[in-house]
């Protein structure tokens, strides 16, 4: 039988695939509020942030947030397990 890929996973995959443009997975982010939860996140240029967002709603991949890394943004989904 075929396993489906978690959301965690899609979006893991989805930096892999940007890896050129300067996206980097980061599969267990803690992001503003989630009190130690984790959640995958992608990290990328600040110009990119939208271009993530599209990339992994695309997947039907919903609600992301996103935290300024100070060089760098992180898009997140708080929703989404971590791995």
């Amino acid at each position: 039988a075929k396993t489906r890929k978690t959301d965690a996973a899609k979006i893991a995959t989805i930096a892999a695939r940007h890896e050129a443009d300067g996206w980097q997975s980061y599969p267990a982010y803690s992001g503003r509020c989630m009190f130690g939860d984790t959640c995958p996140g992608i990290v990328c240029p600040g110009y990119d942030v939208q271009k993530v967002e599209a990339a992994v709603r695309r997947a039907g991949i919903r609600n992301p947030s996103v935290d300024n890394m100070g060089c760098e943004m992180v898009v997140y989904w708080p929703n989404v397990k971590a791995d």
